[in-house]
């Protein structure tokens, strides 16, 4: 299955989502805010969840920094 990044700075949100794909059969690694996300962005990922509210770094600049480092990863809101 896919190896998936979760930013999300609600422990439970987080936890939720892990859960939630872990049991779907992905391997998943939290990262409770943006800052952390992006350091583990270089652990290589298929997908990457992200929060668009976030303290410090805003999901927004965070996408535009993933954009920046990986050209090749395509973006979906709703």
């Amino acid at each position: 299955m896919a190896r998936i990044l979760v930013i999300e700075d609600e422990p439970l949100v987080g936890h939720m989502l892990r859960r939630f794909l872990e049991r779907a059969g992905h391997e998943v690694v939290w990262a409770p805010n943006g800052e952390v996300g992006l350091r583990r962005l270089a652990e290589g990922f298929d997908l990457v969840v992200c929060d668009l509210i976030m303290p410090g770094i805003p999901g927004e600049e965070v996408i535009r920094r993933i954009r920046f480092i990986q050209p090749t990863y395509s973006f979906r809101a709703g």
